[in-house]
């Protein structure tokens, strides 16, 4: 219990609150409006003397009283949460670290001890008044200046911008810091022996306990940033799913539109008397569709407009695409959206990797495969080969070789925890026809 008088209690209260909320405001860009500032300020010092007059462990008075700041800040200045909570923390800040900067200074100065100052209220006042002075000058002319830290707009907008894992991450960071904070005051008063504390048994007792429930918080926040990335990774295959599909239908309806455009041609050739160019040309035409044929026969659309999509980025990097299908291949027991995942991910990784060798040129080879009672996805491309480093770590969440920051990393994560969910296996070597990398994924 800190017993000081009303009168001397709220001349050091009410104008650290003052400052506290001023520079809290100003450090985000906000206009103050004093005769609201005013209000929040006296309420927060009538409460702070409330609790430090109570037989209340100190180190808690701190919580306290910051949450009662932040709650009637945000009641009056109405402002939103995140906003209310970010200025007065950096005005709590600001505060505290001209006190540690500025308090053995003026101590020299005036010739008291800490022990005066502490056992006197007045002398606090005293002792404060300079370094409020100086932080009101510091306000203004940063007020004056229109300098903050970061515009009050633009926080709600980083926090609802914020993925679920890195919310988390942030809540517990600042839980953490606020349970530190809360151990090494609680240390502090104890050595101090001025204000009502923690005995020693009871603050080991009482750090145990904060170290106990960090640690829970921990695990928590571990558990649900997991559980969002395995969400994350599901929905992704979702979204290839349905976007392979619709590849689908882009393809049906230019084959409908090409269809009119190569009978006009034929009809050219043939009464052009050229029959031989003809056929050709219906070879040509024969020789694309059936490739297209053979997956569309799988009754598997999703997978069609995959590899249609990858047809097409495969032309335009000059990649040649190879896809042999086995018919008996649409048992597979994997849900679409799953199966898209799977070969989409490892195609792309091929497309991306594959490099002309030995005068062949740039290549990708699909082979999809249904030998006795399993099935094998094979996805071979031209290139170098794997280096045993990679090779380790290619499957690690957030791994990749690739400098473009428009990879994440997550790709063949992805492709593992895909084919582990089907409880299947995934071999990386090389080919036996050419320089490169060989994928194959086995699942019964």
């Amino acid at each position: 219990m800190d017993k000081i008088p009303l009168g001397p209690f709220l001349l050091q209260s009410f104008p650290e609150n003052i400052i506290i909320i001023t520079i809290g405001l100003i450090m985000i860009g906000i206009k103050p409006d004093f005769k609201k500032l005013l209000v929040v300020a006296f309420l927060s010092a009538i409460f702070s003397y409330m609790v430090r007059s109570s037989p209340i462990i100190f180190g808690l008075h701190l919580l306290l009283q910051l949450a009662f700041l932040i709650t009637i800040a945000r009641l009056i200045l109405k402002y939103s949460l995140f906003q209310t909570i970010v200025a007065m923390i950096i005005g709590v800040l600001t505060l505290g670290v001209s006190e540690i900067i500025l308090l053995p200074l003026l101590l020299a100065i005036s010739g008291f001890t800490l022990d005066q100052v502490l056992a006197n209220p007045w002398y606090r006042v005293v002792i404060q008044t300079p370094y409020i002075f100086i932080l009101g000058l510091l306000a203004y002319q940063l007020y004056r200046k229109k300098w903050f830290i970061i515009g009050y707009y633009k926080i709600d907008m980083i926090i609802n911008r914020l993925s679920k894992p890195f919310y988390y991450l942030v809540i517990l960071v600042f839980l953490q810091a606020t349970f530190l904070t809360l151990v090494v005051a609680a240390f502090y008063v104890h050595e101090s022996g001025f204000f009502f504390s923690f005995t020693q048994q009871s603050l080991l007792l009482f750090t145990i306990i904060i170290m106990i429930i960090s640690i829970l918080l921990t695990i928590t926040v571990a558990y649900l940033m997991l559980q969002v990335g395995h969400k994350e990774v599901q929905l992704q295959s979702e979204y290839r799913h349905l976007h392979a599909m619709q590849n689908v239908y882009i393809a049906l309806r230019q084959q409908r539109h090409d269809i009119v455009n190569h009978i006009m041609a034929i009809h050219g050739f043939l009464q052009a008397g050229e029959k031989t160019k003809a056929l050709k040309y219906i070879t040509t035409i024969y020789s694309e569709t059936s490739k297209n044929q053979a997956l569309l026969n799988l009754g598997m659309p999703g997978l069609s407009g995959l590899v249609e999509a990858k047809r097409v980025q495969a032309d335009k990097r000059g990649i040649k695409l190879n896809v042999s299908v086995d018919p008996g291949f649409s048992g597979i027991p994997v849900k679409p959206h799953d199966l898209t995942g799977i070969i989409g991910n490892i195609v792309d990784n091929a497309l991306d990797a594959a490099k002309p060798v030995d005068n062949r040129a740039a290549t990708v080879c699909i082979e999809l495969l249904h030998e006795g009672e399993g099935y094998s996805i094979i996805v071979e491309n031209t290139g170098l080969p794997l280096n045993s480093d990679v090779s380790k770590k290619m499957f690690n969440a957030d791994f990749t070789t690739k400098k473009d920051k428009a990879h994440s990393g997550l790709g063949l994560y992805t492709v593992y925890n895909l084919v582990k969910k089907y409880k299947g296996e995934i071999m990386v070597g090389s080919p036996a026809k050419f320089q490169g990398v060989r994928f194959a994924v086995n699942i019964d």
